[in-house]
């Protein structure tokens, strides 16, 4: 059954942003704050939440289109690391809101072992050049696709 995805409530946000009680997760990405909730509702940004049968957050997905195209930081709920859900969850989005998306980019920590093999399994090549030091820059191009 493929993953169902909605747009992040408020409520949602609340439920990420207690997912940083964990220590590996708050070590990766940056807390919500009230300046990033905003950032997240802009023109040409959004947050996606992956939802499991039951409707409960799974999964987070934030995007931001710009010139070099649609960009992605993803989180999986602490207590579902590490069971294999995430690439199937990560194909589902692609598939589902990020259908149109062209060409898609993922910039990941050197040392994050588990989400660059991730990005690989998903179709993700490694690029030369990553935006930001310290980090691994990897593409998904889907020639044909809206945007």
């Amino acid at each position: 059954m493929p993953t169902a995805f909605r747009l992040a409530t408020d409520a949602d946000i609340d439920v990420y942003r207690a997912w940083f009680a964990d220590p590996v997760l708050a070590g990766r990405l940056s807390e919500p704050t009230p300046d990033w909730r905003r950032h997240v509702r802009t023109e040409g940004c959004a947050l996606w939440v992956a939802l499991d049968d039951q409707s409960r957050p799974v999964a987070f997905f934030q995007t931001e289109t710009d010139e070099h195209g649609m960009w992605i930081d993803a989180a999986i709920d602490p207590a579902r690391r590490g069971q294999g859900r995430m690439a199937a969850i990560l194909r589902d989005f692609l598939a589902g809101p990020m259908a149109d998306a062209q060409h898609v980019i993922a910039e990941v920590e050197a040392d994050n072992a588990a989400s660059l093999a991730l990005l690989v399994r998903c179709g993700f090549v490694e690029q030369p050049r990553p935006a930001t030091p310290g980090f691994r820059r990897f593409e998904l191009t889907r020639p044909g696709r809206g945007s």
